[in-house]
């Protein structure tokens, strides 16, 4: 707060021929009373790690009270009835394109008619999944079509088999627990728009089978952020409250739709064999009798419960490192509230640990390699670490690889681990076993055929240094085993230092199997009997120096900082953030100054979120290493100069390309 007093009054010269008389006056200041804003309405309740880094984003829209129609908001099933039978439908022209999958099945995809012509190739893509048998007909998808190409968004809506008039051309519907057709879609869109960041929203159903891609797919998803809208989470859940009360109304209406498909194409499911109830799925009054009768036959499961089970995203939360806003109503009726993963939105904790991963059998080397990628493309590092047949550590890798997508990283990781496995002493002695969790990095460079044009250069190197190796596999895992190589992809940095065991040499003394190299500088260091020339005139004594300031001396100290790289984790899921409004019931949200027929009020938020991530203002970056809480662990890295940790072993590269 400032106070003004009036002081003594004088003249100043404003030019040779005029002066003007100014009276001073004094100014005396208190300290300001600072107005906090609060950073949303206390009427929504909005959680995550990821909160501090979107809030701000959503301010504009968050900042007011949820108000909700006041006709319709005394019930959550008045709500949700109301939303689905007299919202308007906006007016928009689609183009089809239907897309055969691998299996022979078939979807659909609906484009806004003209976007190739009024957008440019870089222009952003919204994918859009409905709920269950829902498409691109539904008044909830056209106005989350209709406000993203607004902004400027190159639009396209899902359709599964057999929904939005998709075909069916084989005996499989698509279902909860299957994330082919999904991976297929984004593969397709991906390949035709390279230039282009990807996005998702997925409402219901598409909304669970969203949030299983981006568990599976990890940090190797190519999408930069999706939206969850009214996500059941966990079925078994679902289900048992689907039985309950008015609940039943939603039940039967969903089965006369799936009804309604199934005998579209009932003649594909004729001689069926297997345990195909054919009368139960044509007549089923309840999404659980089809279930019965058809999906869970189809996927593989026992019962139905198992497919629930199965199928729910409720664990993929965790596994999410693509940035995710979650939206839903306290009043659910359909996606009840107990069945969100409250801990698993707030928190990420890393709990397993490295005894997960398999030894390879004698005369083998196991090389687990991952990629990751900031972005769709965005900075990219790799990473690898080798063990022999009694897990000791023989090889690790982690480099940056510059601006590349995740499928070039996964496969480029790949690479490099048949770079450094053929300059190695073991290729004369050893088979290589290599394990990524990467499916298609695996399917592509074990059939070269099947891969994208644009990495056939890093496949053929593959294909040549295969030639080199006595015997090779090539091997999917799942993350959870691979988490050593996950964390040396993301742990890229500037501070090279090569880390190999029982490397041709004496090693240092106090230092076990550990050199140093600094390629950037003036000197290379490698072990004698290494391929290439040694360089510089370095002692020993002057490298354990220096590797002194990096690890701390102990047993084995690069399997203590693998150790607490991996389990240092972190406290808050930094990906996930979820907002739960009062009311809104199953897709409904009818608030805000658009109710009561306009668009739902979740479209501007969600606009506003996946613009913010667009401009670049918060990018991607999941389970990050940042070394400087390590170097206050125990068990971590001391007297460290550097903001990360990279590992590299430079001496095996001379000669090559």
């Amino acid at each position: 707060m400032a106070k003004l007093s009036l002081g003594s009054t004088f003249s100043i010269p404003l030019s040779r021929h005029t002066r003007a008389t100014v009276t001073a006056r004094h100014v005396t200041t208190t300290a300001p009373t600072k107005i906090t804003m609060p950073d949303h309405h206390p009427s929504l309740e909005v959680i995550g790690g990821a909160r501090d880094r979107f809030l701000q984003a959503l301010h504009t829209a968050l900042r007011l009270p949820y108000n909700p129609f006041p006709l319709i908001a005394w019930n959550c099933h008045v709500e949700t009835i109301f939303a689905a039978f007299f919202r308007s439908v906006p007016d928009v022209r689609l183009r089809r394109e239907c897309l055969r999958v691998k299996d022979g099945g078939s979807v659909a995809l609906d484009w806004v008619s003209g976007d190739q012509r009024r957008l440019s190739p870089d222009a952003s893509i919204l994918i859009l999944l409905p709920g269950l048998t829902g498409g691109s007909q539904d008044s909830y998808v056209r106005h989350m079509l209709n406000k993203a190409k607004s902004k400027g968004w190159r639009v396209v809506v899902f359709n599964s088999r057999g929904c939005g008039g998709s075909p069916v051309t084989t005996p499989q519907f698509y279902s909860a627990s299957f994330l082919g057709d999904t991976c297929e879609v984004v593969e397709h869109i991906g390949a035709r728009y390279p230039d282009a960041n990807l996005y998702a929203v997925g409402w219901s159903l598409g909304a669970n089978i969203l949030v299983r891609y981006l568990g599976q797919e990890s940090h190797t998803c190519p999408l930069s952020g999706a939206v969850s809208l009214c996500n059941p989470f966990n079925l078994v859940i679902a289900d048992e409250d689907f039985h309950k009360g008015f609940n039943n109304v939603y039940d039967k209406a969903l089965a006369r739709s799936l009804c309604k498909i199934f005998k579209k194409h009932a003649l594909l499911f004729e001689d069926m064999e297997g345990e195909f109830n054919i009368p139960l799925a044509a007549n089923a009054k309840s999404v659980r009798d089809f279930d019965e009768g058809i999906t869970r036959v189809s996927f593989g499961f026992k019962s139905v419960d198992e497919y629930y089970s199965s199928s729910s995203s409720c664990d993929s939360i965790k596994h999410v490192n693509r940035p995710l806003l979650c939206i839903q109503a306290a009043n659910d009726p359909i996606a009840p509230s107990r069945g969100i993963p409250w801990e698993d939105i707030r928190k990420k904790e890393r709990t397993r640990t490295v005894e997960e991963w398999s030894k390879p059998h004698k005369g083998e080397m196991k090389y687990n390699v991952d990629g990751a990628a900031q972005g769709c493309p965005g900075e990219v590092g790799i990473g690898g670490i080798m063990r022999d047949d009694e897990g000791n550590i023989k090889i690790v890798f982690s480099k940056a690889i510059g601006v590349d997508d995740a499928s070039a990283a996964e496969v480029r990781a790949i690479r490099e681990a048949f770079l450094t496995f053929t300059a190695s002493k073991w290729v004369a002695t050893h088979s290589l076993i290599i394990e990524s969790d990467s499916k298609n990095a695996v399917k592509w460079t074990n059939n070269p055929s099947e891969a994208p044009w644009r990495l056939r250069k890093w496949i053929l190197h593959i294909e040549r240094l295969k030639k080199e190796v006595r015997k090779w596999d090539i091997k999917h895992i799942y993350r959870e085993t691979n988490q050593l190589a996950d964390s040396l992809a993301k742990g890229v940095g500037d501070v090279v230092c090569i880390c190999i065991e029982d490397a041709d040499g004496s090693p240092l003394e106090g230092i076990p199997q550990f050199v140093y190299a600094q390629p950037r500088g003036s000197f290379l260091l490698q072990p004698p009997g290494a391929r290439g020339r040694l360089r510089g005139n370095i002692s020993p004594e002057s490298i354990k120096d220096l590797i002194s300031q990096i690890v701390l001396p102990c047993h084995n100290p690069i399997q203590g900082w693998l150790k607490t790289l991996y389990m240092m984790g972190c406290k808050e899921n930094p990906n996930c953030m979820l907002i739960v409004t009062p009311k809104g019931g199953h897709l409904g949200w009818v608030a805000g100054a658009e109710a009561p027929l306009g668009a739902p009020w979740t479209d501007s938020v969600v606009m506003d979120f996946l613009e913010h991530l667009e401009r670049g203002a918060s990018k991607t970056t999941g389970f990050s290493c940042d070394l400087e809480a390590v170097r206050h662990s125990s068990e971590g890295l001391h007297h460290m100069e550097c903001s990360r940790f990279f590992i590299f072993i430079p001496w095996l590269y001379h000669g090559r390309s």
